[in-house]
């Protein structure tokens, strides 16, 4: 493990001396930060299209939204669970929304369903 440390660290080295040590402009040796060399990709779920570094929803089900990284999806769950229903209370999810508007519940009366 040390040993292709010290020849990763010595490749990087030699790679960066020789393109600070040219007076001539070569293209190759032109900085570059590492995001900037991949390209952002969008990313569809469910027919959807989540743009590159937003989040959006993935119509699910489940409810779950989701963030596009260079075209992976990361999910995300809603924050919080459900309220434990009570003897005054009783609680339902949403419908037909999307995240994350359908991570929170509507508080009912239990006397309305009586």
């Amino acid at each position: 493990m040390k040993v292709s440390a010290a020849v990763l660290m010595l490749l990087l080295y030699v790679t960066l001396s020789e393109c600070q040590g040219s007076k001539a402009r070569d293209p190759k040796c032109v900085p570059k930060r590492y995001p900037d060399l991949l390209k952002p990709t969008d990313c569809t779920s469910n027919n959807k299209t989540i743009r590159h570094g937003k989040t959006g929803d993935t119509g699910s089900v489940a409810c779950l939204g989701a963030y596009c990284w260079y075209g992976n999806l990361i999910t995300i769950p809603c924050p919080f669970g459900k309220p434990k229903n009570n003897a005054t209370y009783t609680y339902t999810r949403r419908k037909n929304l999307t995240w994350p508007s359908c991570c929170y519940w509507t508080r009912r009366c239990r006397n309305e369903y009586e």
